[in-house]
């Protein structure tokens, strides 16, 4: 399901319209089809700015290049051709193809001024365009030749072609970060790697083939995460680990898969079918990492290692100065989960000792879409693993872990590394709390929040009898499903979220002031106002009462803002208000002085 967005319905043609390119940084798009033309549109009013003739048959994809005025066209009159769109002119024909040019693609690399092409007459090649750039028109006279005759200033002939495919090639790509990569995908029901040369003697060959599809493939990409997508005309999506070229796992739907799209910075992917788009995603986005409760010493893990940074040392930037303090297992996904036994999972969430220090023992949570597990950390080489969970696992003490064993019962287990794995297991307890829980959420001290569709409960955990419900300490009726909350480090006041609102609630769990969004809230944290995370520990007598010594700074995936409580139990006594825009998602940590830190 989608939310939250506008649709403008613009009418291109009374043909098929096959291509779409959008500018990347002007409010500009074009479009190409059965018509032969190519018009570029206007975002602001939806209108035609103008039109380039010059094909003679269908037109099949479009591309902007990222720095210079041009655009990319593929067609089926066997050419490919690069249009000046400021000047509205045809620059360059790239000639050679014997049969339709079904996709072309610039050099992910503004500075190299190359093309690459894939056409049914089974080939793919490489242009070399540098010289277009250079090249201009001199007279007016030149100027009025040209205009009458619709010729364009360069015939590109020069190329390097890559044979393999025993059928038509659809579709073709550049690696994002490996510039001399390619692949393709043809109607010999295969995906190629290619390897280009650039040298004196330029060379593209195939280096890899990766099978599996019954039929055409109409379509293929790498992502940004290592990892290649192919899509085909057998309803198949087919995911390879980039580096070793292994089969992941795939998706099918009822329908022909045509086209395959990654956003250039956020984790989406759309595949365009015969019955409209869907989009997924190819990796969990939220890291998981932890802020100790000095306010700027942070644990997270960055692919299988767990790091450290302090946020207040001297060397501390945005990169290259975490300390890894130790390799984690590697895990990967279950049986009953997509890519299994292959596709390697990231944990999604942390909980840890509530020291700066050494942050064992330490608790990682996973889901690979399918099942939920958690691995507790007694040290760098000591770890139970695998232990089954219906959601994260939260630290009540420090010693003290809670996990979701059932909607109904709620698991504790001591994490203290002294004990065998003996003691640990008889230490054990099983709380029952009312069926239906969806997630535990971190409570004060000794406590967990239970989440349930329509209500949040507030359970002591170490005062529940075995075998008896516990009642809760506190609980409210809320018209959302909470996802994570932060309380202040007083416990006097919790910021519970949901994917598009924030409600901050005192310590019975009553609201006083709520903040809705359009967009997706993706986290927060208390601060001082005047720029410092609160440490934890009693704050003085003057800061307890007044929630205005105090403010919530959180993201959304536009935004940073702030809420400011006031004094008072009113709904209206809050102050919101917005840092900065943003362009990416980002997992807010800390606010020191002047610096905003966070993940991304």
């Amino acid at each position: 399901m989608v939310l939250h967005f506008y649709v403008n319905i613009v009418h291109f043609s009374y043909l098929t319209l096959r291509a779409i390119a959008f500018h990347p940084s002007q409010p500009l798009f074009a479009s190409g089809g059965d018509d032969t033309l190519i018009k570029v549109w206007s975002l602001e009013t939806n209108k035609c700015v103008f039109t380039l003739k010059g094909h003679t048959d269908y037109i099949r994809t479009l591309e902007f290049h990222p720095v210079e005025p041009w655009l990319l066209s593929a067609s089926d009159d066997n050419t490919a051709r690069v249009w000046n769109w400021q000047s509205r002119s045809r620059i360059a024909d790239l000639v050679g193809h014997a049969y339709y040019v079904m996709c072309a693609r610039f050099h992910p690399d503004p500075t190299q001024l190359l093309v690459a092409t894939a056409s049914l007459d089974m080939s793919v090649r490489v242009w070399d365009i540098k010289h277009v750039k250079g090249s201009h028109l001199k007279t007016n006279l030149q100027r009025v030749v040209q205009q009458v005759l619709t010729l364009p200033l360069a015939i590109v002939t020069k190329h390097t072609e890559g044979q393999g495919h025993t059928n038509g090639v659809n579709w073709v790509c550049w690696h994002p970060d490996d510039h001399k990569v390619l692949c393709s995908a043809a109607d010999d029901g295969s995906v190629k790697i290619w390897r280009y040369s650039g040298s004196d003697v330029k060379t593209l060959v195939p280096v890899s083939t990766l099978h599996g599809h019954t039929g055409n493939v109409s379509c293929a990409l790498f992502t940004h995460r290592n990892t290649i997508i192919s899509g085909g005309e057998d309803g198949r999506i087919r995911f390879y680990e980039a580096k070793k070229r292994v089969f992941i796992d795939q998706k099918r739907i009822s329908g022909r898969v045509w086209v395959i799209a990654e956003h250039p910075t956020r984790n989406i992917v759309a595949a365009g079918h015969d019955g409209g788009f869907f989009t997924f995603n190819t990796h969990r986005e939220r890291p998981a990492y932890e802020v100790a409760p000095d306010g700027h010493t942070v644990h997270y893990v960055h692919h299988n290692k767990l790091c450290k940074q302090d946020l207040l040392s001297p060397t501390a930037t945005t990169s290259g100065s975490e300390h890894v303090v130790c390799t984690l297992g590697k895990r990967v996904a279950g049986q009953n989960a997509f890519g299994k036994g292959k596709m390697v999972i990231y944990p999604k969430g942390m909980s840890s000792s509530t020291g700066a220090g050494a942050p064992f023992p330490l608790s990682l949570s996973y889901h690979d879409g399918a099942d939920q597990t958690f691995d507790v950390y007694y040290s760098a080489e000591s770890s139970d693993a695998g232990i089954p969970s219906l959601s994260p696992v939260l630290h009540v003490t420090r010693s003290l872990s809670a996990y979701l064993a059932t909607p109904s019962t709620v698991t504790t287990l001591l994490r203290d590394p002294r004990l065998s794995p003996e003691q640990r297991q008889a230490s054990e307890k099983t709380v029952t709390i009312a069926g239906g829980c969806r997630r535990l959420l971190e409570g004060p001290p000794g406590h967990v929040m239970c989440v349930y569709d329509n209500r949040i409960d507030l359970v002591h955990t170490q005062h529940a009898e075995a075998g008896v419900e516990a009642v809760p300490v506190h609980s409210c009726r809320v018209p959302f499903t909470a996802r994570r909350v932060a309380w202040r480090p007083d416990y006097k006041r919790v910021a519970v979220m949901s994917k598009h609102s924030i409600h901050i609630m005192d310590e019975t769990l009553k609201t006083v002031s709520v903040s809705r969004q359009q967009v997706r809230i993706k986290g927060g944290f208390w601060c001082s106002a005047s720029g410092e995370r609160e440490a934890g520990g009693a704050l003085p007598k003057k800061d307890l009462d007044p929630a205005s010594r105090t403010l919530f700074v959180y993201c959304t995936l536009t935004h940073v803002k702030y809420i400011l409580p006031r004094r008072g139990d009113t709904m209206t006594t809050q102050e919101d208000g917005c840092f900065t825009a943003i362009n990416r998602p980002i997992y807010p940590v800390a606010l020191l002085g002047s610096r905003f830190w966070y993940i991304d």
